[in-house]
């Protein structure tokens, strides 16, 4: 198959944009993209096996093994490096829209005070990669959709969450396992924790398992470098708790 002739960058605009309005079934086409493409696929538990679980609390190499992915990583190393190339590619992307209604709000009142105009600021865009976009709008979709969704049907709304959950593991796992620590550091933002935290407004979890890659082990932290991560942290979920 030469799934890496394909051009990528049309289909993660067209999915990007029907990500970014929540419409979910789309999302099924990059959960296709990625594992036909990487051989990188996130199960369910309810279809692993008991040794599958137990494998899932080592490392990368244990959960390739378990899982079988070495046969078709191995056969997907053309269409892998097509993939994370097209993945590490800029997109400009008007992060203010989600937090419109908050700087609506803002916005109006700063007017009636100060008659100034801030619509630069709400139009203010910024150059994301689609890596970073695609995992921050999943798990701001996987958190809204539990709130935002009318419907009385319990188990369809929690098949709905778990499949936008796997998807978002899917991806970043399949980038933590695909790039080094410092290619991936260069995927996010230059204020990843900020941007997660209070534009995509994302849980402290969430947040945690997008950027935990780009961080450093522990042992190569200075002193200085620790408590400055533990404020960062700190102030996250203070922020969450408000």
């Amino acid at each position: 198959k030469k799934n890496f002739l394909v051009d990528l960058h049309g289909i993660f605009i067209y999915l990007l944009n029907h990500i970014k309005l929540g419409q979910t079934p789309e999302m099924r086409l990059l959960r296709d993209i990625i594992m036909n493409m990487s051989g990188w696929v996130s199960l369910d538990m309810t279809e692993m096996t008991e040794n599958q679980i137990q494998c899932l609390a080592g490392g990368f190499l244990l959960r390739i093994e378990a899982f079988e992915y070495t046969e078709k990583l191995r056969t997907s190393k053309n269409s892998e490096r097509s993939l994370k190339y097209a993945l590490t590619q800029m997109v400009k992307y008007n992060y203010a829209v989600e937090e419109a209604e908050e700087i609506k709000e803002n916005n109006e009142e700063n007017k009636e005070n100060t008659g100034e105009n801030n619509e630069n600021e709400q139009s203010k865009d910024e150059n994301f990669s689609f890596a970073f976009l695609f995992m921050a709008l999943l798990a701001k979709n996987s958190k809204t959709l539990l709130y935002n969704t009318e419907t009385t049907q319990l188990k369809f709304l929690s098949s709905r969450h778990d499949e936008l959950h796997l998807l978002f593991v899917q991806i970043s796992e399949f980038l933590m396992f695909a790039e080094k620590p410092s290619v991936y550091r260069s995927l996010l933002p230059s204020n990843p924790l900020h941007i997660l935290s209070r534009t995509f407004n994302l849980y402290p979890h969430q947040i945690f398992n997008i950027v935990r890659h780009s961080l450093k082990p522990l042992f190569e932290l200075t002193p200085d470098e620790y408590n400055t991560k533990v404020a960062e942290f700190k102030d996250i979920l203070d922020y969450h708790l408000e």
